[in-house]
């Protein structure tokens, strides 16, 4: 059930709002609500509620917005669950906005209300997800090798924190550090030695698209907080539509190019077949970010 309100809150326009109240008359309404609370109970994973929805789809109403009809009905349990995990209830709402941004996407990328990116929601309602300013957080411990930066170790086992850059606004210095005080706040009970490690897995960190990037930029800026440790490499540019939209189902010489990055990205995507994303960390100290610059090209 959704709550009352939440479309509101999170900031889902009247023709949002218009098209969820006629969507949602047109899929069995009880079929969504059992669906989202066998969910929500962990009593059905995420690999089987995926091609149920899918079979709920009909020609009038689209896979992509039964998704979103049952992520919103996830909401009313979702509250309840994030009553019982201890965060604060005011920052229920600015998480759920993650909702809005991923329709904003949908919308732009295929026309459709609705929402095509569901698998990431098995971390927003059961990974821990919490949006603290303009950056989203996932707390977990590291896994796998060491990662030394100057006198500083993360080792298996440490607690840091995995940041997610959700659309919504550029990611300017004052925002993001902003958001990492937030963070340091929020778990400074789980912090040792005063330092604060934060990841972020993301396509903006793939070492070849680092020239794409006017120096000074807000992504170049962004990018040179992280130190990079890992890197992912891909045939395809999975993350396309994040520049150009719906652009992205036609072929790639007729993607529209009218900003610099967009020039840039169409430009290497004309020339390039290897793509990727690559993992970067970050340390703060509550105050400042240590490692700031601490490579550049």
């Amino acid at each position: 059930m959704l709550i009352s309100g939440l479309l509101d809150q999170i900031g889902f326009t009247e023709k949002n709002k218009a098209d969820y109240e006629r969507y949602r008359t047109m899929v069995p309404e009880a079929a969504i609500e059992s669906c989202a609370k066998r969910y929500m109970a962990r009593e059905l994973p995420m690999l089987e509620v995926e091609p149920y929805l899918q079979s709920l789809a009909t020609p009038e109403v689209h896979e992509y917005t039964v998704n979103l009809l049952f992520l919103l009905a996830c909401t009313s349990y979702m509250q309840e669950k994030w009553k019982e995990s201890g965060y604060p209830e005011a920052l229920f709402v600015e998480t759920m906005k993650d909702l809005k941004y991923k329709l904003d996407e949908c919308e732009s990328t295929y026309g459709i209300w609705g929402n095509f990116v569901i698998w990431w929601y098995e971390t927003v309602y059961h990974g821990g997800l919490i949006a603290l300013g303009r950056l989203q957080y996932r707390p977990m411990v590291h896994e796998g090798e060491d990662v030394k930066i100057g006198d500083f170790i993360l080792k298996a086992g440490d607690f840091l924190l995995d940041s997610h850059i959700p659309t919504g606004g550029p990611i300017t210095y004052e925002v993001c550090e902003e958001s990492y005080r937030l963070a340091y706040e929020m778990f400074k009970d789980k912090i040792k030695g005063g330092i604060l490690p934060i990841c972020c897995f993301t396509w903006m960190f793939y070492p070849a698209y680092r020239n794409l990037y006017k120096p000074g930029s807000n992504i170049a800026n962004f990018m040179h907080d992280f130190v990079l440790y890992d890197v992912l490499e891909t045939p395809t540019f999975d993350d396309a539509f994040r520049l150009f939209g719906s652009d992205i189902s036609k072929d790639k010489s007729e993607w529209k190019a009218e900003n610099s990055l967009q020039k840039a990205f169409h430009a290497y995507v004309m020339t390039h077949d290897r793509f990727g994303a690559g993992k970067g960390l970050l340390l703060f100290d509550g105050e400042r970010v240590l490692t700031r610059n601490y490579q550049k090209d």
